[in-house]
This record gives C-alpha cells, structure tokens and sequence, in this order.
C-alpha cells in the first residue's frame, strides 16, 4: 500500500460496517464474516446478501480496475478513513458527529453516474461534497465541467487532497478550487451546478443541506442537480420541486447489475428542461 505522506494522527482504517457491528477488533481477515452473522441475526438474510454483494462488486473493482490508478497518489485514497481526532473547519457538533468515514468511490460507479448524465456537463460547476483526498475531483477532471469544487471538511484530507491533484495535473488539467470547509457553510456556486455525493453525512445534515440548496434556489434559480452514490439517505429528497432522472440507458444498466453502490439523481425543477433537451442524444 502507497501510504509514504501519512498524516501523524490518522487512525488504521477500519470498515464503518466493522464498526458498526463491534467487529473492528477481530482480525481483519475475519471482520466480514463477524458483520455477516450479526447483521443476518439483526436484520436477516436479505440485507446480509446485500452487503456482501457490495463488498465483492467493491473488491473486483478495486483489484481489476482501480488498484493501480489509486497508488498513482503520493497520499493513499485505499481504504476507509474514520474522521475521529481530526481538524474538522467549522462543523456544528451534529456535522462532526453525522459525518461518514472517507472512503474513494469505484471509479466505474463514478463515470457511469456522471457521464450518463443527460446534461451539457459545460454547462455545469461540479462540487464534491466530501472531497476528501480528492479521487472523485481527479476522475471528474475527464468531464468539461465549467468549474470544479471540493469541500471537505477535515484539514488533514484537504491538505492531502492538494497534494494528490497536484501530483496526477497533466499540463491542461483543468484548475481545482479545494476548501476546507464545512458543507453547511460553504457558499453555494452560482449558475447551473452539479452537487457530487459519496454519501457524505447522515439524514440530520443531509435535510439541513438539502435545505440550504433549496434557500439558494430562492435567491437564485438556476439549474441545480444531485449525483447522490450510495443513497442510503435518498428518501430525503421526495419533496415538491424536485424530481428524480436516470442516466443514459447503457449506464442504468452498468450501474444496478455491476456497480458496488447505487447512483440515485435529482433533479430541481429548474434542470428539467435541461435535462430532458439532451435525453434522446443517450437513448
């Protein structure tokens, strides 16, 4: 593993599912099989299969298509890294406690969501919520994104983050805008902007930024849409004036049968016309 920047401080990283389960102390080789008996025992066979079919589809991604592209970094995006003992900017004590382990996103989940987008992706500012050490804002580099904006939170990533897009610019790289920030006090791009979600935060921040997106629509309507991986939360979005679009056929497809994590979008009503200009170029 590529780990020669490790920040002083950063705990091993752990599964949040180990975690979640009281399986972080058991050796790692048998930490999945700990998580499978306790969580077929609380929440049944349905759920446990689903689990491990994320974590093979995780795995077989990591090995066949990502592992050499990750240790391309001088700072290692492998793994889960939990944010306790680090500079969290700005954060309400609800943030700090909602906020999810960083951890990098298959990088065939990532174009599969965003490059089956129906959008003139020019058009767009791109911000990543929960960059983290920045993968997602590299990947995103391959898309004509109008701008490209990462907030995150925890200093340690973003310090790590600067260094890594730094390391992996190419002489036409487009510029990266990296903050360290929390995500319910950054300001919000104007013009038409994709929100990029790796499953950031818990359902209490995710209502207060969705909320916020909703206030900014107030003082400026523009096309606004959400690109939500691993939508454990998505329930949060079925509210009035906003609506839910599916990528290119191809791309659904990739995405349900071959993708670790799901892809949910949103759309507000101000991106429905943008959005359904470009459908018929992706069917």
């Amino acid at each position: 593993m590529h780990e020669n920047a490790k920040t002083p401080g950063m705990a091993r990283p752990v599964s949040a599912r180990a975690r979640a389960y009281g399986a972080q102390n058991y050796p790692r080789i048998i930490q999945d099989a700990v998580v499978a008996v306790r969580m077929a025992r609380g929440q049944g066979i349905g759920a446990t299969l689903r689990h491990a079919r994320t974590v093979a589809l995780a795995r077989v991604h990591f090995r066949v298509i990502d592992k050499n592209l990750q240790r391309q970094f001088p700072h290692t995006v492998l793994g889960e890294t939990p944010l306790d003992g680090l500079a969290l900017s700005g954060a309400r004590q609800d943030e700090a406690v909602d906020a999810t382990p960083y951890s990098p996103v298959p990088s065939k989940t990532f174009h599969w969501a965003i490059g089956g987008l129906p959008i003139d992706h020019r058009q767009f500012a791109f911000i990543d919520i929960g960059s983290g050490r920045g993968y997602a804002l590299h990947l995103a580099r391959a898309y004509p994104f109008r701008r490209l904006i990462g907030v995150e939170f925890a200093r340690e990533l973003h310090l790590q983050a600067r260094d890594n897009l730094a390391a992996n610019a190419t002489r036409d790289a487009p510029q990266v805008e990296l903050r360290h920030e929390s995500a319910l006090e950054t300001a919000l791009p104007p013009g038409p902007t994709l929100f990029y979600l790796f499953s950031p935060f818990g359902g209490k921040v995710m209502r207060a930024f969705i909320e916020r997106i909703e206030q900014s629509l107030i003082a400026d309507p523009r096309p606004v849409i959400v690109v939500y991986v691993n939508p454990i939360h998505d329930r949060l979005f079925a509210r009035p004036g906003v609506a839910a679009i599916a990528p290119a056929r191809r791309q659904r497809r990739l995405l349900r049968w071959l993708s670790p994590f799901d892809a949910r979008i949103h759309a507000w009503t101000h991106t429905r016309a943008v959005a359904t200009s470009d459908t018929a170029r992706h069917r």
